[in-house]
């Protein structure tokens, strides 16, 4: 994938899935010169700054963090201002707070050719602010075709999905698998209900697991804490078949990372039904899919009674989300389309 060269800069969070990183990494690997910042990667002095904010009696934690945040923001500013960027990516647009958009906001000013991007993954909100957040940008990328709604008019909005790194995965297939099914992802009462009816042996990694983790059936076994997301990428190489059910609280049709990173460990995705699935595999050849608790068990039953078809899908699923589902290949068509 040729392109040509641009000055990029990527602002996003420290460990939030790692998105900002595969984001600048993905920039870096087209050819771009990049600039990474993340909101929680301050200066030293900075945060030392921010330490005795919250240290004093009469100043409250938000009032803390947004002052800090204030001072960050302006440090980044003079950043962007040496970088010149032709493209500022806001990987997680959401989770950016509005000091970093007021900075935003008066470099669009002083710098009216540079292009603001949010990739957003989840709604904005009916709020002041959230509508101030979007009047700054110039094009949001939402990871869920329902959210095209949710946007101020006039905004410009494209679909644009998560995707993996296959640089995080060795490059070899993993025939010997010793974990037979798994589920990594926080909580919700919608997956815990889903889980409670497997039947499968289920190895459950996650935050808020504590109550399926009390009346858990004995096939299930549940390690109610957060992993990184390179233990999480070990488990993949490790399992057989990732089981993924979508969170009920953000997400209507769409897809994330788990529905593409599992194949690159040669992990087989079983994934609930959504209608964004269809736009990103061939269900039943590069995926399974499922709608209802009896339908999942009678796919997991099949698939662990023939390996070889649950081998094939899975490499299937693998070649499909290299030639098409890299955080590459998602920066080659955005960079394509805004500067083409």
């Amino acid at each position: 994938m040729k392109t040509q060269r641009h000055s990029i800069a990527v602002i996003g969070r420290k460990k939030y899935l790692q998105w900002d990183s595969q984001v600048a990494m993905a920039a870096g690997q087209l050819g771009h010169r990049v600039l990474h910042l993340q909101t929680n990667g301050r200066p030293p002095a900075i945060q030392c700054g921010r330490g005795v904010l919250k240290a004093l009696p009469f100043c409250k934690r938000r009032t803390a963090e947004r002052i800090s945040d204030g001072w960050h923001a302006r440090w980044m500013a003079r950043r962007l201002s040496g970088a010149t960027p032709d493209i500022i990516i806001l990987a997680g647009a959401m989770f950016i707070t509005e000091p970093y958009y007021l900075m935003l906001n008066r470099f669009k000013v002083e710098h009216p050719g540079t292009i603001i991007v949010g990739w957003v993954g989840d709604r904005f909100n009916d709020t002041t602010a959230h509508r101030f957040r979007q009047s700054v940008l110039d094009l949001a990328c939402y990871t869920d075709s329902s959210f095209a709604g949710a946007f101020v008019q006039g905004l410009t909005t494209r679909y644009l999905p998560l995707a993996a790194s296959p640089i995080f995965f060795s490059a070899i297939d993993y025939p010997e698998k010793s974990i037979e099914c798994i589920f990594v992802g926080s909580s919700s009462p919608h997956r815990e209900a889903m889980l409670a009816a497997v039947r499968t042996p289920v190895t459950v990694y996650g935050n808020g697991w504590r109550r399926l983790k009390k009346n858990a059936p004995a096939n299930i076994a549940v390690h109610d804490r957060k992993i990184s997301p390179e233990r999480t990428r070990r488990l993949y190489e490790q399992a057989k078949i990732c089981l993924n059910f979508r969170n009920e609280k953000s997400v209507v049709h769409g897809v994330n990372q788990r529905s593409f990173e599992p194949f690159l460990g040669s992990c087989l995705v079983v994934h609930e039904q959504v209608a964004d699935l269809a736009s990103c595999f061939e269900i039943g050849r590069e995926i399974v899919s499922f709608s209802t608790s009896e339908e999942l068990n009678h796919h997991l039953a099949a698939l662990r009674a023939d390996h070889a078809v649950r081998r094939q899908v899975a490499e299937a699923g693998r070649r499909r989300v290299l030639s098409e589902h890299t955080f590459t290949h998602r920066l080659h068509d955005l960079i394509s389309e805004l500067t083409g």
